[in-house]
């Protein structure tokens, strides 16, 4: 030992400790999001978050086939002697709760497997650095903004600790898990590393988990109790886990998503804007820890004043007017939502709505109460055909979704799912209307019709099946201003329309069309949009021969027909 401490390449010798992975418990199969404050939200992101952001999993490698990667997901290296597969499943559950296309924040994000612990869960902390040491070379190599997650706790360490500094130095932001022991984190490695990003865990009530280490190196809390993500038994399958393991990598999701959008910064610069916007809003921690936070689902910049539109909240006067807000900001601040209905049918409405502080117009679907259950019960497949829409590469021919949330019901409807999209200018069916039922002119017909099969093709690429092709699901694309959008909201208040017959009477006050209608001539140079995948159906499982079932409008019915 002498003999090797005299040695000038020789800076000190230390144990070689075991790390463990940071969960608790194993839970049965379950289904849905739960975003950073708890509540159910199938799809809080956009599908372009996280883009051109490498996220590096330390842990037991990730199995690549899962769907929730949609092949984002590649092997980087294996320290150990380990078989190069997740052989644990910890690895692809981290995994997908940064990344996943189901149920992660920066659904389009790379995410690299990095192999340092065994189908145990274990691992050496020299086969941990030499996996960090990879990331740092492999990162500096690509030139790509990067983010490393280690969702493992041990003994404290020097060695390991210098390594995630030497790391973070580098330009790599490392997201860690505070660890499951319900101690202060800094006794652990490498969680005490006051330069990452350690993250605790806490419940759907904003609570510290009674697991979770905490102190004052734990800089934010996220979700870490009965968190569902993809599994490794199969390429659909998920499980519910819980642990500071399920929060670090969200936080990791977090990071990501904030590079994509503001553009990437120093480690130190990011973890300062990830605590500052973070709410205080955590309980039943220890009095010594100093940042009882948890954060926004969306990633808000600390440059300006933009509010998450899954912060969205509708309300109802005694009239029965509705008002949406985004009920983050007070209103003196001015960022309040303008709301606008589009239209209404049997099971949703389409509210158009004003983001003053991003300055743009989307449109909000809210799903009446019942659709909303079935919705939860998968027995409709609306949320996740948008969400596979949503995917990258995006079509100009397929309606896309910004985001997702929910909010209260009224009486017995329970809650209702939104949607956030794009605002479309109108539909086909308006158009015809408009132009007192006169045939489209054959080029207008072929115009259409070329984008509507391309969004056809873009849906099928997905094993995604539209069953309800009509003239009313084809919008067009809208390119009036901001400025243009508001006049006419100015010069053309709502009109009143009899309530739909939907559970609670949640649908009424319709609005046709409060946009100007573009004319025939127009609308040979408009894009043209499939919309309203309410009646999706997931073509994995379809055996007929047919697209779809002759009940409902399938391509082969409706092409022959109205046209």
């Amino acid at each position: 030992m002498q003999r090797i401490l005299a040695d000038p390449n020789v800076e000190y010798i230390v144990p070689d400790h075991i790390a463990t992975i940071s969960y608790e418990a194993l839970h049965p199969p379950k289904r849905g999001l739960v975003n950073a404050f708890g509540k159910v939200d199938p799809l809080a992101t956009n599908g372009t978050d996280g883009q051109g952001v490498d996220i590096y999993g330390l842990d037991s490698g990730i199995y690549l086939e899962h769907h929730d990667f949609g092949g984002r997901a590649t092997w980087g290296v294996t320290f150990g002697g380990y078989n190069s597969t997740d052989d644990n499943g910890h690895g692809t559950h981290t995994a997908s709760i940064a990344a996943g296309a189901q149920y992660g924040v920066a659904k389009a994000a790379n995410l690299i497997a990095v192999k340092v612990l065994g189908w145990g869960g274990t691992g050496s902390y020299s086969d941990i650095i030499a996996g960090i040491e990879w990331v740092m070379k492999n990162a500096a190599s690509t030139g790509r903004p990067s983010v490393a997650n280690l969702s493992l706790n041990g003994p404290r360490d020097s060695t390991l600790n210098d390594a995630v500094k030497a790391a973070i130095a580098s330009g790599v932001h490392f997201t860690v898990a505070s660890g499951n022991d319900g101690v202060d984190a800094s006794g652990s490695s490498p969680c005490s590393v006051e330069e990452a990003n350690t993250v605790g865990a806490a419940d759907r009530d904003n609570i510290s988990a009674s697991f979770s280490n905490t102190g004052p190196i734990v800089d934010v809390y996220s979700l870490g109790v009965d968190v569902p993500a993809a599994w490794v038994t199969g390429p659909d399958d998920s499980r519910v886990l819980s642990g500071t393991s399920m929060a670090a990598p969200r936080v990791a999701g977090i990071l990501a998503t904030a590079i994509s959008r503001r553009g990437n910064t120093s480690p130190s610069e990011l973890t300062a804007a990830l605590v500052e916007h973070a709410q205080h809003v955590i309980t039943g921690q220890p009095s010594n820890t100093t940042s009882p936070r948890s954060f926004y689902h969306a990633f808000r910049s600390p440059a300006s004043a933009t509010i998450s539109l899954s912060d969205l909240h509708f309300s109802r006067d005694p009239d029965g007017k509705v008002y949406a807000r985004f009920k983050k900001v007070p209103e003196k601040q001015g960022h309040v939502c303008t709301p606008f209905e589009f239209g209404s049918g049997m099971h949703s409405s389409t509210w158009l709505a004003r983001d003053n502080a991003e300055g743009k117009y989307v449109a909000v679907k809210a799903l009446t109460g019942y659709l909303t259950y079935l919705s939860q019960k998968k027995s409709i497949w609306e949320a996740e055909a948008l969400a596979k829409l949503s995917e990258p590469p995006i079509s100009p021919h397929c309606i896309q979704l910004l985001d997702q949330f929910t909010i209260p019901g009224k009486g017995s409807a329970g809650k209702h799912l939104c949607f956030v999209m794009p605002v479309y200018g109108g539909d086909a069916r308006s158009q015809y209307l408009a132009n007192e039922k006169k045939p489209f002119p054959p080029p207008l017909v072929k115009h259409i019709l070329l984008h509507i099969l391309r969004g056809l093709a873009h849906a099928h690429s997905h094993k995604i099946v539209h069953t309800d092709l009509k003239l009313d699901q084809f919008f067009y694309e809208t390119k009036l201003t901001t400025e243009e959008i508001d006049k006419c909201v100015e010069s053309e208040p709502p009109r009143r329309h009899p309530p739909e017959m939907s559970k609670d009477r949640i649908v009424h006050v319709a609005v046709s069309q409060p946009l100007p209608i573009i004319s025939y001539d127009e609308a040979l140079t408009a894009t043209y949009v499939l919309g309203d995948f309410g009646c999706a159906v997931d073509g994995r499982y379809r055996q007929e021969h047919t697209i779809t079932s002759p009940m409902l409008r399938p391509p082969e019915v409706f092409l022959g027909g109205f046209w």
